[in-house]
């Protein structure tokens, strides 16, 4: 099956990507505020049945809450405000 999502700025631009049922898949992202694009992230995978193993930000802005709106997808962040 092929999906269709890539993060452009702040936009969205559509890119096959392909995702094996049980397949392991890392999310990276520059920045988690919300957490909604990690969580439309999170469906697209698990629509796709693949496995997320984690979610790896450089920057976190903490008192947006964005980690505890993706669990219970573990997450690290290099950075946080």
């Amino acid at each position: 099956r092929d999906a269709c999502i890539a993060v452009i700025g702040l936009g969205y631009i559509g890119l096959p990507l392909t995702i094996k049922p049980g397949e392991r898949v890392l999310i990276l992202d520059d920045l988690l505020a919300t957490g909604g694009t990690t969580k439309a992230v999170i469906d697209l995978v698990n629509q796709l049945n693949g496995q997320i193993i984690e979610a790896s930000y450089l920057i976190e802005l903490v008192d947006l809450g964005g980690a505890k709106n993706c669990k219970p997808i573990n997450s690290f962040s290099i950075l946080k405000y």
